[in-house]
């Protein structure tokens, strides 16, 4: 299933675009955060359009169910998503979901139908790590002459840059959170890397994006970056290349021995689950009567009260919110969805034309499976962090799995 030249063409233009909107205009954008989702939403839009233009004609020529067996998954997320905006329109009668599942449904397809190379995928990793590695040093070195780094453990997270508009994230576990996808990058390209001047650039990328990730004191910052670690190191490991993995994990250890033998105890002891358990329960507790269905994909979660001094407006976990808001029903489809790409990914660590990439976003994967049990939110939703670690992760699931058919 090649489709015509009109969606290859169109995308080595366009998802590019969108691709340096979406991740660099989180870091800075010259107008107003609206309009920079505003022109991804256009530009999402309208390359699926082309791309259904280019492959209708494809699809539908010859066996239906030979094409649904070569997308599996796909189909799968398109059930899921016709499902949540379905449960919305009967329950809460609102039509906002569906404009949401459709633009998460289009961003998905140009994504799972492009046409990347694996170089072309490098070269992405490449820029997004160079990217996050400048703003993170610009921070580190502007906060430090402002005298605003903090001044010791816990005291003052780390989360803007000193200059107003510039990787302002103003929330210490978003800013860890958006600079651990540069880490994950970075640590790809330093397990892959075969030039040895580069690989000296990536150790110096992943000691910056380290320090500030650290300094933001965010916990789900720290396993979005470790998670990957681990992953990588199972399927990347290479003999030829044990140098740079006894510098690593010499290090490693070092940080962890210092971390546990300090800290550990005031993180599990004293600091705890910083009241999540409370929120959960508060969410279960408002279920009987919507288990199978949820309260209506589109609905909101009340204010929760926490520690008698603070409403949250979110479950503080994923699986969670959907299960309030889509039931168990969408629960089924969720982990469907995750444990299908999972598994995929895994099966095709060694793709002939793929192979360590699928790794990478193995890697984010599961990571973000792990994270989603205490952080983020809005699973379908305009351009946000589980665009990145959710939904990029399946759609090149259905992109390397489609591989195999064509």
């Amino acid at each position: 299933m090649n489709g015509s030249l009109l969606f290859p063409r169109m995308s080595i233009f366009l998802l590019p675009v969108i691709l340096f909107f979406y991740y660099f205009g989180n870091f800075f954008w010259f107008f107003d955060d609206t309009s920079l989702n505003a022109n991804i939403r256009a530009l999402v839009i309208f390359l699926a359009i082309v791309g259904g233009v280019s492959y209708s004609p494809v699809f539908f020529n010859g066996s239906f169910f030979s094409k649904i067996k070569s997308n599996k998954l796909f189909l799968i997320v398109f059930l899921f998503l016709s499902y949540a905006s379905i449960n919305s329109f009967l329950i809460l009668e609102d039509m906002k979901m569906a404009r949401r599942s459709l633009l998460v449904f289009s961003f998905v397809f140009i994504i799972g139908f492009s046409f990347f190379e694996k170089c072309t995928w490098e070269l992405f990793l490449r820029a997004l790590a160079i990217s996050s590695f400048g703003f993170a040093l610009f921070s580190l070195i502007n906060m430090y002459r402002i005298d605003a780094l903090p001044t010791g453990y816990r005291m003052g997270g780390i989360s803007v840059s000193g200059v107003e508009g510039v990787a302002d994230f103003g929330n210490t576990i978003i800013a860890a959170m958006h600079y651990a996808m540069g880490f994950t990058a970075a640590l790809y390209l330093f397990f892959t890397e075969t030039n040895k001047y580069k690989l000296v650039f990536w150790v110096m990328t992943l000691g910056t994006l380290s320090l500030y990730i650290i300094l933001t004191f965010s916990r789900a910052g720290w396993l979005a970056c470790l998670i990957p670690l681990v992953i990588m190191t199972l399927f990347l490991y290479d003999n030829k290349k044990n140098v740079r993995w006894f510098v690593l994990f010499s290090f490693l250890f070092c940080v962890l021995s210092f971390f546990v033998t300090v800290y550990l105890n005031y993180e599990v002891g004293q600091r705890g689950l910083t009241h999540r358990d409370e929120i959960w329960l508060t969410v279960i507790s408002r279920m009987p009567g919507s288990w199978l269905f949820g309260h209506g994909a589109g609905a909101n979660i009340e204010p929760i009260l926490v520690a008698g001094t603070t409403y949250v407006n979110n479950s503080h976990n994923v699986y969670l919110e959907v299960l309030y808001k889509l039931g168990l029903v969408g629960v089924l489809f969720f982990v469907g969805v995750l444990i299908f790409s999972i598994y995929i990914l895994y099966k095709n660590r060694e793709h002939y034309k793929y192979g360590s990439i699928a790794v990478y976003w193995l890697s984010v994967l599961c990571s973000s499976a792990v994270v989603m049990t205490v952080e983020l939110n809005e699973l379908i939703h305009t351009p946000n962090m589980l665009w990145h670690w959710f939904w990029m992760p399946v759609a090149f699931a259905i992109l390397v799995d489609r591989e195999k058919y064509e």
